[in-house]
């Protein structure tokens, strides 16, 4: 049931990109990653989801490209993450050391963060989208459930779902559709990692969440 609920979901949020002239394709051949990102144009690479530094295996990680014409325009990365008895805390601390270069760069965590984020855990990474994308709500909200959605049908036995975000309550998090956010989520040592601030929010949900929020929006056909 629960994974035909999650293709009902992904069936009207490929309706609702189609409807605004995009389509999606799903990737996990990691050899074909970075030449699709760069004929979306998008020089950024996040370090934990860089192909190129990480090496990646099938099932652990996925790619969703937002498609105009046949052309990849957009996309974004999911990953999982056993954590198994590693806090959250000391996962950060630990792989932002090897992918910063810098030796425990992370000072202190949200005591939220510490408290909930454990288990089986799904990373999303920002939205690369272009300008234009960006100021398309109901675009972006289309392309961030249905990441949210292929995450769920790709690791249904998740715990916790999460991103980093510029800020609460932002684009992002109505994108993904988060419903908890932790403000000033982490501080770092100088110098930060360029990727991350210490105004930075984490956003996430639980499976018990998305589990509500998918009855909620079958409720409403």
């Amino acid at each position: 049931m629960f994974q035909m609920d999650l293709a009902d979901s992904a069936a009207v949020h490929l309706a609702e990109l189609r409807k605004l002239g995009c389509d999606v394709m799903a990737c996990d051949d990691f050899g074909q990653i970075e030449a699709l990102l760069e004929e979306i144009g998008s020089p950024y690479r996040a370090p934990m989801f860089d192909v190129r530094r990480n090496d990646f295996t099938k099932g652990g990680a996925f790619w969703l490209f937002l498609m105009r014409r046949g052309k990849p325009v957009g996309g974004v990365a999911a990953r999982q993450i056993e954590l198994q008895d590693e806090s959250f805390f000391d996962y950060v601390q630990r792989v932002s050391g090897e992918q910063y270069g810098a030796e425990a760069p992370l000072r202190a965590m949200a005591a939220p963060l510490k408290r909930r984020l454990a288990g089986r855990l799904v990373q999303l990474d920002t939205l690369h989208l272009t300008e234009e994308d960006q100021a398309k709500p109901a675009l972006m909200r289309a392309f961030g459930h249905m990441v949210v959605v292929l995450s769920a049908m790709t690791w249904p036995e998740f715990d916790w779902m999460y991103s980093f975000a510029p800020e609460a309550h932002g684009p992002l998090q109505s994108a993904y559709g988060f419903p908890i956010v932790t403000p000033h989520a982490l501080t770092w040592r100088p110098p930060v990692p360029f990727v991350h601030s210490n105004s930075e929010a984490v956003i996430y949900l639980s499976k018990l969440d998305f589990l509500h929020l998918l009855s909620l929006r079958h409720k409403k056909k």
